[in-house]
């Protein structure tokens, strides 16, 4: 829809975690890169006045685990951005390889409350207007990633301070490109229950100094004003785009745009993606799904399979392992009837490029404990919100023998299993990733 000669567009991304390809999802189809690409260049040819801001974990996903990172951002730099944020999942590969991978982009990459080199704030022309982003990683950072050692500054002090001097610049407009976003928890319904206080809280906090939020990181969707500002966070993995269009008589309309699938990915990766779409690991006759409060077959697949392949009794995998579309319909994982590919396995599994398993031994009483806990986790009244985790943890166990049982966890859960149990088990790494669990559970079907 075009708009007012005098309008600025903004158009906004988040989370895109490399869905570059078409693919089934629970609600229909995640459409990919060349139609998020389509869709953004129809608002910029409809707009007089207009920008494309990522506001973070772009980089991640499948391509990126195939590489070690690079290739994540080398794809990225195809997409548009005019400046894209820091998100938690561009600290993956760690500090240094971040600002060597940074240079792949084609636009400013910025981090204005994590010093790693990167600049706090840009300048960008869009028409008439002179526009200011600010950019802020997730204000604990550390807890994504315990190589990140250095302190944040205040994010509300950290705008107010950017805004002066871009105040100075005389901009026309300042935008805060945030990578944190509404909290959530999961319903029977399928229905993701919005808690908007805190990021309300922060909104209201920098209203003042500046023209609008835009959000992301929760995977939660809002389109709207938060805090006495416009406030925008469409669904992520490109299956939405955000818009906030901004008058210089600084009225403002916020709204989200469905994308639309306009074909295949042909840029980097393309072929070794769709090589690996022809591996076929085994079929599948019903969907599998990763939906909390709901059903979690994804997960206990992907659990059961790495109980076969370590010869334990339990398996205990924690759910961030599998997000890889937007919860339209509550959903955050799903593998389709039919044929499952390497793709299709990479894809469930990129997040965390398939997690090492480290096994243990626990007594029969210990394991009862972890297990009620684990059940705890997941029941009613549990603490499931997006700062947390996906969901419950995934559980499968096989029947009691014995006074002593075998436990299969992710290796980075060991402290928390150890806390749960309340000793330290003498922990094993094996040498299987979930990715391998997934893939024995699929081929078992």
């Amino acid at each position: 829809m075009s708009i007012g000669k005098d309008t600025l567009r903004i158009v906004t991304t988040n989370d895109f975690s490399g869905s570059y390809f078409p693919r089934p999802a629970s609600f229909g189809r995640l459409p990919g890169a060349q139609g998020l690409i389509e869709t953004v260049g129809r608002l910029r040819a409809d707009a007089p006045a207009a920008l494309w801001i990522d506001v973070g974990d772009f980089a991640d996903g499948p391509l990126a685990a195939l590489d070690g990172g690079a290739l994540g951002f080398v794809a990225a730099s195809q997409l548009g951005f005019d400046a894209a944020v820091t998100g938690n999942h561009e600290f993956d590969w760690g500090e240094e390889a971040l600002k060597r991978y940074a240079g792949e982009l084609r636009c400013p990459l910025l981090c204005a409350n994590y010093d790693v080199g990167l600049p706090g704030s840009t300048v960008l022309a869009a028409g008439d207007w002179r526009v200011a982003v600010i950019g802020l990683t997730h204000a604990r950072i550390r807890t994504y990633n315990d190589t990140l050692l250095k302190a944040q500054p205040d994010p509300v002090e950290t705008v107010r301070e950017h805004v002066q001097a871009l105040r100075e610049a005389k901009v026309d407009a300042v935008v805060l490109a945030l990578h944190d976003g509404i909290d959530w928890t999961p319903g029977q319904d399928g229905e993701l229950h919005l808690h908007v206080e805190r990021i309300a809280g922060f909104c209201a906090a920098v209203a003042a100094e500046v023209d609008m939020v835009l959000g992301g990181h929760s995977l939660a969707r809002y389109a709207g004003e938060l805090g006495g500002v416009p406030f925008v966070q469409p669904w992520a993995w490109g299956a939405e785009v955000g818009v906030v269009e901004l008058t210089r008589e600084g009225a403002s309309r916020v709204y989200s745009e469905a994308v639309v699938e306009a074909g295949p990915w042909k840029g980097p990766g393309a072929g070794v993606y769709n090589a690996l779409g022809e591996q076929i690991v085994g079929r599948l006759r019903e969907p599998l799904i990763n939906a909390p409060a709901r059903s979690l077959s994804l997960a206990e697949a992907m659990a059961r399979g790495v109980s076969a392949l370590t010869s334990t009794d339990i398996a205990l995998l924690f759910q961030e392992l599998n997000g890889f579309q937007p919860p339209l319909d509550g959903a955050f994982g799903y593998l389709a009837a039919g044929p499952v590919s390497e793709a299709d396995i990479l894809c469930a599994t990129a997040w965390n490029n398939g997690a090492r398993v480290s096994t243990g031994e626990v007594t029969q009483a210990e394991a009862e404990r972890l297990l009620e806990r684990a059940e705890q986790r997941g029941g009613a009244g549990a603490d499931l919100t997006s700062s947390n985790v996906v969901g419950p943890p995934a559980l499968f166990r096989r029947a009691a023998s014995g006074s002593l049982r075998t436990v299969a966890v992710n290796t980075y859960a060991v402290p928390t299993i150890n806390g749960w149990i309340g000793r330290d088990i003498a922990w094993e790494e094996a040498s299987i990733t979930t990715r391998d669990g997934l893939r024995r559970a699929i081929a078992d079907m």
